[in-house]
């Protein structure tokens, strides 16, 4: 019988690298900008090596920091990374030409789920923008 590995015990796999999009994936809607502090927290991570992820997601662009509150919030650079896989992933191109039409139908939003290696994410389509979201 063969036993399923995480993927987290390939010898491939690049924990720091994990480490520290975690950091990018703790902002949401209701915690758009946090301090060092509240990013360890979010991330389970020490304060010290959130400072470090921090100062490099910064450095490239991926973070902002707002001066006077000391708060990081995404960056510009972090809409880059979404808008790649929008502009080549086969499942968004696929179904956004049936969308918009769903979504004119329904006078509702539209949405198909999209599994990912950890949870589903949902693409949908607002029927007054008609954009993918």
């Amino acid at each position: 019988m063969t036993q399923t590995r995480n993927a987290e015990d390939s010898p491939l796999f690049i924990a720091a690298l994990a480490r520290g999009v975690s950091v990018l994936r703790a902002f949401s809607e209701g915690q758009p900008a946090m301090t060092l502090p509240e990013l360890a927290e979010a991330t389970g991570l020490s304060k010290s090596s959130v400072q470090r992820f921090t100062h490099t997601l910064w450095t490239l662009g991926y973070l902002r920091k707002d001066p006077v509150s000391k708060k990081f919030s995404l960056g510009p650079w972090s809409l880059e990374l979404g808008m790649k896989y929008v502009q080549t992933s086969p499942l968004v191109l696929g179904g956004n030409p049936f969308l918009p039409r769903s979504t004119a139908t329904a006078r509702k939003p539209a949405a198909w789920p999209s599994p990912t290696a950890w949870t589903w994410c949902t693409w949908r389509v607002s029927p007054r923008t008609r954009k993918c979201s």
